[in-house]
């Protein structure tokens, strides 16, 4: 679980990551993903409540 501030706001987000795989001539690779499993802010998941650009900007966090 790791923690973030968004928007002002701290979240425990519970998240799995796979790193990139380089491209060869038979196979086209794979780039590094997150995956998002929760999103909690004071003990509640409130994934289903985030926008979808929400997500994505929450996800390009833990990428970095």
């Amino acid at each position: 679980m790791t923690t973030i501030t968004y928007r002002g706001i701290q979240f425990e987000v519970d998240w799995t990551y796979s790193k990139s795989e380089p491209q060869t001539y038979d196979y086209p690779g794979y780039p590094e993903t997150a995956e998002i499993l929760s999103i909690k802010h004071k003990g509640d998941d409130i994934y289903d409540f985030l926008t979808p650009e929400d997500l994505e900007n929450i996800t390009e966090m833990l990428l970095k």
